[in-house]
């Protein structure tokens, strides 16, 4: 229509053949009478933006694709670091159980020390993943967050003691019996944080602190502080804290080993949770982190209880298939299996599996993925 103004944009050929954008922009022209006698069109050289869209939209792909494939090698290199990983732990844990003399014990008890400090390693490595690409998930259900946090310093509480340090923890009494939330990726911050707090003290005192900060009819918000007497952080690194594979190098940290990836993870965590980690330290005066979530409340009679440890022979006259390519996986699962009590029968892959289910009964099925 010559009565409107008008823009686009179009591309041509010049007589060299080189292929040229413009952007036209054009409105009608009217004489002193307003009669209508032409349009006037601007014509801009928009090539360059052009090509810079074109490259933008190209190096986007190829972060898109070095993301997915970076995700695939890591999915794909924990199974397979996790295949002799886990032969490894098995194969202590079944030393364990052998009269070992006192050296042997020692080698046997570092040498396990290591292999799991490598699977927590490895755990932490796929949470980054899980939580950089966005798949994540948190697993709301019932819980306890008084006996989590009690569970929490129950089982670090030797690790402190070994160290001569004392581990104090205060619960409120006003928290709720029962809250919805995702209670491991809690119980991981949670471990994380005091597990930082016990390799970084020497002397002194960690407490765990828990108390409610704001309670309504439905939710109920709770702080969580772990505090130490421990080494300390410059004011520079704590504003470094949670990036990814970072720790302070000096001579005080040096004897402390670590990829620096459990802060970094507990921050993310917390945020996944709709909280903020706060840090506030000084050098050789200790640390203090602090985050608040907020909970829904739940009902005491939805709360599972959770059995900490399975007795020898708990599942006798049960049986079990084991679907497993690998042989030395295969044995070290039968060996827990056997002690279970389980009646275990083995398929070395999923086609031999269904052929056994389709005439034996099992009453558990263990699969590799």
């Amino acid at each position: 229509n010559n009565n409107k103004p008008d823009s686009y944009e179009i591309n041509i050929e010049d007589k060299q053949g080189n292929v040229k954008w413009w952007f036209v922009s054009s409105a009608p022209n009217y004489n002193d009478k307003g009669n209508l006698i032409g349009r006037i069109s601007i014509h801009l050289d928009i090539t360059k933006q052009k090509q810079l869209e074109k490259q933008l939209a190209n190096a986007i792909t190829t972060v898109e694709s070095a993301s997915k494939a970076k995700e695939l090698f890591l999915a794909n290199m924990s199974h397979e670091i996790r295949t002799p990983l886990n032969v490894i732990i098995g194969m202590i844990r079944q030393l364990n159980k052998e009269q070992l003399s006192v050296n042997q014990k020692f080698y046997v008890s570092q040498s396990e020390s290591s292999a799991k400090h490598l699977l927590t390693i490895l755990n932490n490595i796929l949470d980054i993943s899980k939580i950089e690409s966005g798949e994540m998930e948190l697993d709301y259900k019932p819980f306890s967050p008084s006996a989590l946090a009690y569970n929490v310093h129950s089982i670090l509480y030797s690790q402190a003691k070994e160290k001569n340090i004392e581990f104090k923890i205060e619960v409120s009494t006003k928290i709720q019996p029962v809250l919805i939330g995702d209670d491991t990726r809690l119980k991981q911050i949670l471990f994380n944080l005091v597990g930082n707090s016990i390799k970084f003290t020497d002397k002194g005192i960690i407490i765990l602190n828990v108390k409610v900060v704001e309670d309504t009819e439905n939710n109920q918000t709770l702080m969580f502080e772990v505090s130490d007497t421990g080494i300390g952080m410059s004011d520079e690194f704590v504003s470094k804290i949670f990036d990814k594979f970072s720790q302070e190098q000096n001579t005080s940290t040096r004897g402390y080993e670590g990829t620096g990836l459990g802060m970094a993870i507990s921050n993310d965590l917390v945020k996944l949770m709709g909280g903020d980690m706060i840090v506030k330290s000084s050098k050789n005066q200790g640390t203090k982190c602090i985050f608040q979530l907020t909970f829904e409340k739940g009902n005491l009679k939805n709360l599972t209880a959770k059995i900490d440890q399975v007795k020898e022979g708990t599942f006798l006259g049960k049986r079990v298939l084991l679907v497993e390519d690998n042989d030395m996986n295969r044995f070290i699962a039968i060996q827990s299996l056997s002690y279970l009590g389980f009646d275990t029968t083995e398929a070395e892959n999923g086609l031999i599996a269904t052929k056994l289910l389709e005439n034996q009964h099992f009453d558990l099925i263990l699969m590799d993925i």
